[in-house]
């Protein structure tokens, strides 16, 4: 049986691209083979990333994640609604604004560093 993945994270300075969310994709929906996919964490921390490719993410991956930083990532255009499990939100040094930080689930607001 393989082990679970629980945690991905991108280095400084790494675009993030459609292959990275395919393969979010994928294993949000594969449960075959022994592969157990929820993933709790997402360090984006100085990740390059666009609203487009953050908000592909796919809705089971951001309702499993427990984790998310942002730090210093521009997350102008992120739609941050299906993102109800989280626990830790990382948006120091982040840009967004006051309609997509109200969009945010009202019980990971007390998450917020």
């Amino acid at each position: 049986m393989l082990p679970k993945l629980e945690t991905i994270k991108l280095g400084e300075q790494i675009k993030c691209d459609m292959q990275l969310l395919q393969i979010l994709q994928s294993k949000a929906t594969e449960r075959s083979n022994g592969f157990n996919f929820d993933l709790t964490t997402l360090d984006l921390s100085r990740a390059t990333i666009t609203a487009a490719e953050f908000n592909a993410i796919p809705q089971a991956s951001k309702a499993s994640i427990k984790e998310l930083n942002l730090f210093r990532v521009d997350c102008t255009g992120f739609d941050f609604s299906d993102f109800t499990g989280l626990t830790t939100l990382d948006l120091s040094y982040s840009t967004i604004t006051a309609a997509q930080f109200n969009a945010i689930p009202q019980a990971s607001k007390a998450s917020i560093k």
